[in-house]
């Protein structure tokens, strides 16, 4: 199965569905005929995650692009990546990585993509911004966001 940079916890969830709900009917042949190998898990090995809260979603600007692209991607639909705006939430759904020359702090917007979002500077790279969420508003595109605050040029988002 290929994971590609479209895919989030929502898409790997429902690719992974669909290939265990494939792979019952053969595994299932496997078990009647006995023609299976049970493999032990090594439990020296096993790792445990801890229980996901919602401020596990608070961006880091001065990480880089990378990882904030990833973290968007997996914290998908909960407890999803965020940052604060002067002062409100911002949820993040949607986030591209851009290689940039430009030297900004992390954090900073400096730049706008019409019709697609905007640009943020992380600790190595850049992030344009596609989708969010305002706080107390709907989920929508990040150019209409853009469109109610003509004001973000500049300002660093924390």
């Amino acid at each position: 199965m290929e994971i590609t940079d479209e895919d989030d916890s929502v898409t790997l969830y429902s690719k992974l569905s669909k290939l265990a709900a494939d792979s019952v009917p053969r595994v299932l042949k496997m078990v009647e005929s006995g023609v299976y190998t049970r493999i032990k898990q090594d439990d020296s090995t096993a790792t445990v995650v801890k229980t996901l809260k919602k401020e596990d979603g608070k961006i880091d600007f001065t990480r880089s692009n990378r990882d904030i692209f990833n973290m968007v991607r997996g914290l998908l639909p909960w407890p999803v990546a965020y940052c604060t705006l002067d002062g409100a939430t911002l949820k993040i759904f949607r986030a591209e990585c851009v290689d940039t020359a430009e030297v900004h702090a992390p954090g900073t917007v400096y730049g706008i993509e019409k019709g697609s979002g905007f640009f943020v500077a992380s600790g190595k790279g850049g992030l344009l911004i596609k989708e969010v969420q305002a706080e107390g508003k709907k989920r929508m595109p990040a150019s209409d966001f853009i469109a109610g605050h003509h004001d973000i040029m500049g300002k660093v988002l924390g």
